[in-house]
């Protein structure tokens, strides 16, 4: 293989995995996909869940923001994340069988570090 020198196209390229969070009951784990966007000058974010019984991977969210600290349910079947795609951070619910998230939260200003609580609500 031939090497070459990096170019700043390869940043571009990069995703960085981050802010796992596995779900023992279903076997499903929640993260983060951050890269850099060229066109916004910024770092972006989604959210993706992976079964890693099969290796199936689905994207929560679509990256209209920077999309955080996902956090599965005890059941595994509802997410929660922190999203600033509307303005400050703000947490959001996505449910199984739901085709989208919802805002839980519409404070003034950011939010930070969404947990269920231990009865699962």
């Amino acid at each position: 293989m031939k090497k070459r020198n990096a170019v700043i196209e390869d940043y571009y390229r990069l995703r960085y995995l981050g802010q796992p969070d596995y779900c023992a009951r279903t076997g499903r784990l929640a993260h983060t996909v951050v890269y850099a966007d060229r066109q916004r000058d910024e770092y972006r974010s989604e959210v993706w869940v992976k079964d890693l019984a099969t290796g199936a991977s689905a994207r929560v969210t679509a990256g209209g923001g920077y999309e955080s600290n996902p956090r599965l349910s005890a059941d595994g079947q509802s997410l929660l994340f922190l999203s600033d795609a509307k303005g400050p951070a703000q947490i959001y619910l996505k449910e199984a069988g739901s085709p989208s998230p919802r805002p839980l939260t519409h404070m003034r200003y950011e939010v930070h570090g969404p947990v269920w609580s231990p009865d699962g609500k």
